[in-house]
């Protein structure tokens, strides 16, 4: 904000002067980038939480962990670092993109 307003000041400036020197186009592009940019990643950001529903919907919220020999059923948030967990592929999983 400060360099599109010095240049903006500048060319108002340089205007009433009568000088060549005027930027107002500069100030214009530099704010047109600045919201392209912002509205660029509004839409990346959109289109990312819309292609992670699907996966947060399949999360399950029990788990099947290895206790030696056995498969033991815990609930995710009783399953800690360092324990082995058996993963099955999800047979349901369909691929949008």
């Amino acid at each position: 904000m400060l360099g599109v307003g010095a240049a903006y000041v500048y060319s108002a400036f340089s205007a009433l002067e009568g000088s060549a020197n005027i930027y107002f186009d500069t100030a214009t592009m530099v704010l047109m980038l600045f919201t392209l940019g912002r509205y660029l990643e509004a839409v990346g950001r959109a289109r990312a939480v819309r292609d992670l529903r699907p996966l947060l919907a399949m999360e399950t919220e029990c788990a099947t962990v290895a206790e030696g020999d056995a498969l033991v059923r815990r609930l995710v948030r009783d399953v800690g670092a360092g324990v082995v967990v058996r993963v099955r592929p999800a047979s349901g999983f369909r691929s949008t993109g």
